[in-house]
């Protein structure tokens, strides 16, 4: 990248880190790194918005997730993950060891020329759609999209935890036996072996 593109991106990043918290006060949602976000009824929405360069192009990219609190909190129980009496909702947000949640929207936009009224443009239309959706992202929306068996990240491992949840431990037990989990990440052990280990322990 030639140091006048970098400067550009470099601009845009930061016109988009002003737009955020912006719209954080503006909207009443709070802001973590590229996130705003808000929880009601047990229920955090999620918006993403950053920018990137590909083939040296510079795009918006917006993703929108959904999901119940106790997601993670069940998570972390069992894979034996200490926290806090307290938990910050911005835990929830962004960590080492959070569950993202159902992916509610994707898409991304060009950024023609590094225009900064242009990507101005587009923050402002997606982070008001965000607001004016919020009343539609409750816990039947999430378990709708879930339930559609549509392929996202963590879907596998997120459908075991709502069973679990439900207190379906018979289709936990059947999702566990019939799926390959990965491990979550590098510093955690499989979440298939230690999901039938507190199942053993807790039902």
């Amino acid at each position: 990248m030639d140091k006048e593109r970098e400067r550009a991106l470099k601009l845009l990043n930061k016109n988009c880190e002003i737009l955020l918290k912006r719209y954080a006060k503006q909207y009443h949602l709070k802001k973590k790194l590229d996130c705003l976000y808000t929880e009601k009824d047990g229920m955090i929405s999620i918006l993403v918005l950053y920018v990137s360069e590909e083939k040296e192009q510079p795009r918006l990219y917006m993703k929108r997730f959904l999901k119940p609190v106790w997601l993670d909190q069940l998570f972390w129980d069992i894979m034996d993950i200490p926290q806090p009496n307290y938990v910050p909702l911005s835990s929830h947000i962004v960590g080492a060891f959070n569950v993202d949640g159902v992916l509610m929207a994707k898409e991304d936009f060009a950024v023609p020329d590094y225009s900064v009224p242009v990507m101005e443009h587009l923050i402002a239309a997606e982070t008001e759609k965000f607001a004016d959706d919020l009343p539609l992202c409750t816990e039947e929306a999430y378990y709708e999209k879930l339930d559609a068996g549509t392929t996202m990240k963590h879907g596998d491992m997120m459908r075991v935890l709502n069973a679990i949840h439900r207190g379906d431990i018979k289709r936990a037990r059947n999702l566990l036996a019939k799926r390959s989990l990965t491990p979550f990440s590098g510093g955690t052990d499989n979440f298939k072996k230690q999901a039938l280990r507190w199942l053993d322990k807790n039902t």
